[in-house]
């Protein structure tokens, strides 16, 4: 962002802008200049707005960043309107205008004004990369926000035009690698994932990928071999750690999926998914005693997830003639 504003600022008008001689202006622009050094910027929206379709670069740029850091960001929009329409074929303004369009939507709760804000930030960064194919921070703008409004099938296009333009770096690698995992892709996932894991052998999560991928391909023992290394590799990994968990649930081998989950939760007790599979696995394992209280936890951290299960819980318990049914009833109905 520093370098775009350096850049724009550094030229004294667009290309096609009218040339100003009015002096009363320049005297304005000028004493806004000093009023954004001072941070003021209220008062440099008072001196430059009611002039907003003269201001030569300087002046827009100064009024729209003035506009951003009061949050206005609409208002911000407008004036890059301005600066990207007067400079068409300049990447870095129209860069800007995409950026702004993104805070826009940001702060707009009308959803359907909000996406198509989205949208059209989202043929803004094309043009930017189109406009200049080696200028990163574009394709990564347009790659996130793709990934932002789940547009995966066309973030995967990116993604791959960006491999091209920027080689198999380890970042865009292991980017490929969830990408095909998770959209589907088992035979590209098992390439881009074991190249991921080559570029960054420290990373944990594209271990888990290639895991799920060989899962996907029905090769049940190479899958689990995969994730068990991993996860004793990596004891800090949430995502390890829960999956391992997920896994061992799915095949009934509760005290090992507990053991994967209570992991998991060490790396992170914020972690609702982690707690409530610490909670049944330790259920299903016959402590029900001991998953009492993670199940009111993992309650209390998401109840859309857990209030239902818990009190499954609790009627299997009751079933059983259990005197924790009454404990198990009485948690899961005060997690609401």
């Amino acid at each position: 962002m520093r370098s775009l504003l350096l850049f724009l600022f550094s030229m004294t008008a667009f290309a096609g802008a009218p040339h100003i001689t009015d002096t009363a202006l320049s005297a304005r622009l000028k004493a806004a200049s000093a009023e954004y050094e001072k941070s003021n910027y209220p008062k440099v929206i008072e001196l430059l707005n009611p002039y907003s379709e003269e201001l030569p670069n300087p002046g827009l740029m100064i009024l729209a960043n003035s506009y951003s850091r009061r949050g206005l960001y609409a208002d911000e929009v407008r004036v890059l309107r301005a600066l990207a329409g007067r400079n068409e074929r300049s990447y870095q303004a129209q860069m800007l205008l995409g950026q702004g369009l993104e805070k826009q939507a940001m702060i707009t709760k009308d959803a359907d004004a909000a996406k198509k804000m989205r949208v059209e930030a989202v043929q803004v960064f094309r043009n930017v990369f189109r406009m200049n194919p080696k200028y990163q921070a574009g394709f990564e703008s347009l790659y996130a926000l793709l990934l932002q409004i789940r547009a995966a099938s066309e973030a995967r296009d990116i993604l791959q035009e960006g491999l091209e333009r920027f080689g198999h770096t380890p970042a865009l690698m292991r980017e490929m690698c969830r990408l095909d995992s998770t959209g589907g892709f088992v035979t590209q996932a098992l390439t881009s994932c074991r190249e991921s894991i080559k570029l960054s052998p420290n990373k944990p999560d594209s271990y888990v990928y290639l895991s799920q991928s060989f899962f996907d391909q029905r090769e049940n023992n190479s899958a689990e071999r995969e994730l068990v290394g991993a996860a004793n590799r990596f004891p800090a990994s949430e995502f390890v750690q829960w999956s391992a968990g997920t896994v061992f649930l799915k095949k009934k081998n509760f005290p090992a999926s507990a053991r994967y989950f209570g992991q998991a939760v060490k790396a992170d007790p914020n972690s609702a998914r982690a707690t409530f599979g610490y909670a049944q696995s330790l259920f299903e394992a016959g402590q029900e005693k001991e998953a009492l209280p993670v199940y009111k936890k993992a309650c209390k951290m998401d109840p859309a997830t857990v209030v239902e299960p818990f009190f499954a819980a609790a009627s299997r318990l009751r079933q059983k003639g259990s005197p924790l049914a009454s404990a198990y009833k009485e948690g899961a109905s005060g997690c609401h």
